[in-house]
């Protein structure tokens, strides 16, 4: 007989908080333990004598003092299996789905804004975010041929293009590399465009009308793209260029590493709505007019 991972993981949960409740009460002694363990010292002789008071002065009970109690175990959360996987190096893929506010219809409290860059910030485990199928494919490859730690691919929900303006091949392999240039530059290079996953297309959009001089950089996986050497960095975000916007569907500061203080970044610094998530992505400025209206602000 199978059972669902939903209930034996709920039934482990529960019995790791009978355990934790059991080994609490056995060593956090009770008050009157601690009053018996601390007598209180006698009084001097000359306060042992009542002295005459009237009923105005009569002494006030004290209040009782509130018993020690061992903390409620549905405070103790379930720590997630990713630092573990990373501090090990295991090779382990994780498949994370509705990655952004493009949920839509569930709501603010179904609608991460935090997850990948929490995940981002922790070492030795890869996060990608694909932007299509083909980086998809890319995505679970790399994953494959990784070794040496876990991998997470964060995928979106809701109906993405097919970049078909992009090479396949680059698509694939870029992602192995963490960052590729999706869309080069026809004449000067004057700005750069970084994103990842579903808001790549809005980078897309936003460079045609910004002119020739605008590069689009697609990164999906931030960990793979630091692991290359410093040449193939270059080549993909010159120095010489300082003018950068990123746009992403998440919390902006992690982009900052990229974009430097000069540049800008479209990004969330707040939760979702209720609503159909295209309609929820440009209530909240995530689209490919918000990135033009960045990039001109340079």
């Amino acid at each position: 007989m199978r059972w669902p991972v939903g209930i034996v993981f709920s039934a482990l949960l529960l019995a790791l908080s009978g355990r934790t409740r059991a080994q609490e009460s056995q060593t956090l002694p009770s008050a009157g333990a601690a009053q018996q363990t601390h007598p209180p010292a006698p009084a001097a002789a000359s306060d042992q004598q009542a002295a005459p008071t009237d009923s105005a002065h009569a002494t006030q009970p004290t209040a009782p003092t509130p018993e020690a109690r061992p903390p409620d175990a549905a405070s103790i959360r379930a720590p997630s299996p990713c630092p573990g996987r990373a501090l090990s190096r295991l090779p382990n893929i994780y498949i994370f789905t509705h990655d952004s506010i493009g949920v839509g219809e569930d709501g603010p409290t179904h609608e991460p804004v935090e997850t990948v860059s929490s995940v981002r910030i922790m070492p030795q485990i890869d996060v990608i975010r694909p932007a299509d199928p083909e980086e998809t494919a890319g995505a679970f490859v790399a994953a494959a041929q990784r070794t040496d730690g876990p991998t997470l691919i964060a995928l979106t929900r809701q109906v993405v293009p097919i970049l078909n303006g992009v090479d396949l091949a680059l698509r694939r392999e870029g992602v192995a590399r963490g960052g590729y240039v999706a869309k080069k530059e026809k004449g000067k290079l004057d700005l750069i465009i970084m994103s990842c996953g579903s808001e790549l297309q809005h980078a897309l959009e936003a460079a045609k009308e910004l002119g020739d001089g605008v590069r689009v950089v697609s990164m999906p996986c931030m960990e793979r793209f630091e692991r290359e050497s410093e040449k193939y960095r270059e080549e993909v975000l010159p120095k010489s260029c300082r003018k950068r916007v990123a746009i992403e569907a998440g919390i902006l500061e992690i982009w900052y590493q990229y974009v430097g203080l000069d540049g800008k970044v479209v990004g969330l610094h707040e939760f979702g709505l209720s609503a159909p998530g295209a309609e929820v992505m440009k209530e909240r400025g995530i689209d490919a007019k918000h990135v033009v209206d960045a990039a001109k602000s340079l």
